[in-house]
């Protein structure tokens, strides 16, 4: 049986013509799956008159998706062929149907086809899929493996609470980035967004979480401390280095070393982290070089995976970062020192969102931050959950509103089990306009609410891709192989016949974004933003007009070339 936790209330929907009846179809399907009934909810897609009919399956998902705040839906699996005598697109009506949840419910409706037909694998991507799972292949670990890359599911940790659909999106791709075995992961988010607790996410979702979890934080401090508290030192480096010492870095061998406020590091210590973060070595390890001068080889103390022939010991760690600053700003990393390329190898880049664009989580959030303060269930009045959603959060997120919960705990004291809106008199600031009701719109469950997020997504996705261009170059300095490219910056390797598709896929959304994406996309000022700095990069353009058959791939090599020499 599955052990996957969907969360209370959220359902998988399953859209097929047969599993979507009772009978023998379905109860295979749910032996095969290893889950009971009670988690899923069945459709047929079809009407009373067993025709296939799109407005009413679109519909009945909508519900799911569109109709409860956060919403109640954790995957769609979809059927690719429908059986209906009378339509003569029946063997593919699944990607019609595909077409119309995706305008109706938006890309973030998560999607995997359940299909018989494998050749219709890259199809179903074309369309926006996020996954595939042929019926043959259906079991109980292919079947979690696919709610894990794809699903909206929360995680099974008091740390990480929350159901809404932007912080769902966020644990998904971290959960798509530990499986992959990636090196390396930057978090970024605002003070109190929870950036620790999802550093232990990934590290208990990654190939490396039975290693040790090792926590640093680069507060500001001279260039020595950071080097001797990251890399260690050998007895005698300074005045008071009585023995061999071994960093953080070493500790967290065959783990996971967690880098907080990473934007705060010495120069130093940026140049050592670099050297440090260059995997590019055929054992794909880690080199660390100690303050000071080893001993010599077979000197006591020595760590045992020491290299004596390179000065360095030998590490296999997860790399995970973070930072409540805007490093991802060119501005602010030449204000501020931070070098351009060791951001550039930092790795693969999340964005938490901050309280306010998660507001399906607020209210459940106080309840459990004020039930552990008190002790004791509490209930919230309708005025405090208004007052709570019009509310910021911009003084530390989830941190403030625990602070809150201790605060209004106090007050009521062990008289009062309910909490009403003076508690909350010089504790939470009034909304400007004293209704005390959030703006329209600011419900996580909405259409364009997580809009701002995809986009970050997808820029992050376009930001890794001029990355891997940098970092594939041939030892003369050329633009290496597309597929090579592909691999470095999304994980997967594609086949040279498909790298080109999949390359234009990737940019498509800011150089030739479709009609529905951009009537729901253009007036975020942070698409708006993005698409700008990202069209007007003249790397990822000559990758563009190459997947879409505009040049050669000679000719975008030429293009990227010069462009990377004028830097």
């Amino acid at each position: 049986m599955s052990t996957l936790r969907l969360g209370d209330g959220r359902r998988i929907v399953v859209v097929d013509d047969q599993i979507g009846r009772a009978g023998p179809y379905r109860r295979s399907f749910l032996d095969k799956a290893g889950r009971d009934a009670g988690d899923f909810v069945f459709l047929t897609g079809q009407d009373a008159a067993g025709r296939n009919c799109v407005e009413t399956t679109v519909e009945e998902v909508g519900r799911l998706w569109l109709d409860s705040d956060p919403p109640r839906l954790a995957l769609v699996l979809l059927d690719l062929r429908f059986d209906d005598e009378q339509d003569a697109d029946a063997g593919t009506f699944g990607l019609r149907l595909l077409d119309a949840l995706r305008a109706e419910c938006g890309s973030a409706l998560p999607v995997v086809m359940l299909a018989t037909e494998g050749r219709k694998r890259e199809t179903a991507g074309e369309r926006g899929a996020d996954g595939f799972l042929p019926k043959t292949d259906l079991n109980a670990e292919t079947f979690d493996r696919q709610l894990s890359r794809n699903g909206l599911v929360p995680a099974d940790d008091d740390g990480l609470r929350g159901g809404a659909i932007s912080f769902l999106l966020a644990l998904r791709e971290i959960r798509r980035v530990a499986e992959r075995g990636v090196g390396e992961v930057l978090l970024l988010g605002e003070t109190g967004t929870g950036k620790s607790a999802i550093a232990r996410y990934v590290h208990a979702a990654s190939p490396r979480r039975d290693g040790p979890f090792e926590k640093w934080v680069a507060r500001a401090n001279n260039a020595d401390v950071h080097y001797s508290e990251l890399f260690g030192y050998w007895r005698g480096a300074f005045t008071d280095a009585f023995e061999h010492k071994a960093g953080i870095a070493e500790a967290a061998h065959g783990g996971t070393l967690f880098i907080d406020e990473i934007a705060e590091l010495t120069p130093g210590g940026q140049t050592a982290l670099f050297e440090y973060r260059d995997r590019h070595r055929p054992d794909g390890l880690r080199r660390v070089r100690r303050m000071g001068r080893c001993p010599g080889a077979g000197a006591a103390g020595l760590p045992a995976n020491y290299s004596p022939d390179e000065d360095r010991t030998l590490v296999d760690t997860f790399l995970v970062t973070a930072t409540n600053k805007p490093i991802q700003d060119p501005a602010w990393r030449k204000e501020h020192g931070f070098r351009q390329e060791l951001y550039n190898r930092l790795g693969h880049r999340v964005e938490i969102p901050a309280l306010r664009a998660r507001r399906a989580d607020i209210d459940p959030l106080f309840r459990y931050f004020l039930e552990h303060a008190a002790g004791r269930p509490i209930d919230v009045a309708p005025d405090v959950r208004d007052r709570l959603a019009a509310h910021a959060w911009t003084d530390g997120n989830l941190a403030e509103l625990a602070a809150l919960a201790d605060g209004v705990s106090t007050r009521l004291g062990p008289d009062f089990d309910s909490v009403q809106l003076h508690h909350l008199d010089g504790l939470l600031a009034v909304p400007p306009d004293a209704t005390g009701t959030a703006a329209p719109g600011a419900g996580d469950a909405t259409p364009g609410a997580y809009v701002d997020y995809e986009v970050q997504m997808l820029s992050g996705l376009a930001e890794r891709l001029r990355t891997a261009v940098v970092e594939t170059r041939t030892a003369r300095g050329g633009t290496g192989a597309l597929s090579d490219i592909l691999k470095h910056a999304t994980g997967v390797e594609y086949q040279p016949t498909d790298a080109k598709r999949e390359l234009k896929a990737i940019l498509a959304d800011w150089f030739d974004p479709s009609a529905r994406k951009r009537s729901r996309w253009e007036r975020h000022p942070a698409y708006a933003r993005s698409r700008a700095r990202i069209m007007d990069d003249d790397i990822l353009a000559a990758l563009y007009r190459y997947g879409a058959d505009e040049i050669t791939w000679q000719e975008a090599k030429t293009a990227i070339e010069a462009a990377l020499r004028n830097q």
